[in-house]
């Protein structure tokens, strides 16, 4: 009997142990009506444990009892332009640090993005996961450099042998993108002019179209009567779209897009109904060659703020041109 009621108490012990605490903010804590000493709550505020005495809430804060676990890596993803180190999820903050130089990155997510050119040189990146009991062991990660193939080629800026015109371009995963707006084309009725500076071109969305050849599939660069990006070049379809977007949602970041899609060029469209030039307030926007499915609409790439997206247009209005490099 003696055994049996030694063991009943260790049980009941043993649930009532594993109770756990009443949660409650430092604001529902206050607002409790019924309280008495002796009385425990686990503050959601300041992750302590309270408890009621002599007329006061009092705090115990005790000490972390292991530190955070080792982080694993999910992936590596390499581009031109940039690196970006997946970690499995956890319930940890993550430190990124580059070798030899120690350089500490300030994005603590799962996910970070190495940008080219950002930082100096490394070797190596440490990775540790780090909360209020310290840091874990790191891992190393050492296959982590740049891919070596550059889609622009070597050399970032190139003339258009039309006008002599220079553009810059820039990598975005396995894409290469104009990076200032296209300048090319005489004025007629196919073309707007911006009134402030007449480099800075618009363009109606039939001068900029481009064709899929039906044998291949593919988009091909026209004459430069059906296309008016330069020879080697297009106006991004769909398809190129999507496919930044894909890179942009998985690996991007925004500094590696606002290489690409920053400009001044972008502050007006035209309206070809009521003739006049009208503010985008702070959207940059392009033509791409794609037809909507279903009406007379146009697809253009639409950039506001951070947001990257696919938008539709009816064909009555000028737009800027950014061309994508033939793969």
């Amino acid at each position: 009997m003696k055994n049996f009621l030694f063991l009943f108490c260790c049980f009941f012990s043993s649930i009532a142990f594993t109770q756990s605490l009443p949660i409650f903010s430092n604001e529902e804590r206050d607002k409790m009506d019924q309280v008495h000493d002796g009385m425990m709550i686990y503050n959601s505020t300041t992750h302590c444990i309270n408890y009621y005495g002599d007329g006061l809430w009092r705090e115990l804060c005790g000490k972390c009892a292991t530190p955070p676990a080792q982080p694993t890596l999910a992936e590596i993803k390499r581009t031109y332009n940039s690196v970006t180190i997946t970690l499995k999820p956890d319930r940890f903050a993550h430190q990124f640090a580059l070798l030899p130089t120690l350089t500490l990155l300030p994005d603590t997510s799962a996910k970070r993005v190495i940008v080219r050119n950002n930082y100096a040189p490394f070797e190596q990146v440490m990775v540790l996961n780090v909360n209020d009991c310290g840091s874990s062991n790191p891992i190393m990660l050492d296959d982590v450099q740049f891919a070596a193939e550059n889609p622009c080629g070597m050399d970032s800026i190139f003339v258009d042998k039309r006008d002599n015109n220079k553009y810059t371009s820039y990598a975005l995963g396995d894409q290469c993108w104009m990076t200032t707006n296209l300048r090319y084309g005489k004025a007629d009725d196919k073309e707007i002019f911006l009134e402030t500076d007449k480099l800075r071109k618009l363009y109606t969305w039939d001068f900029g179209e481009v064709k899929m050849n039906v044998k291949t599939g593919k988009f091909e660069t026209l004459p430069i009567n059906e296309n008016v990006c330069p020879d080697g070049w297009h106006v991004p379809t769909e398809n190129d779209i999507d496919e930044m977007l894909a890179f942009y949602h998985n690996y991007g970041s925004n500094p590696l897009f606002r290489n690409v899609f920053k400009s001044d060029d972008n502050a007006h469209f035209y309206n070809l109904i009521e003739k006049k030039h009208e503010p985008l307030d702070e959207k940059l926007i392009f033509w791409t060659a794609t037809n909507a499915q279903y009406d007379d609409a146009k697809c253009v790439l639409l950039i506001q703020g951070n947001e990257i997206i696919k938008h539709f247009l009816p064909p009555q209005v000028a737009l800027p041109v950014r061309c994508v490099k033939n793969r």
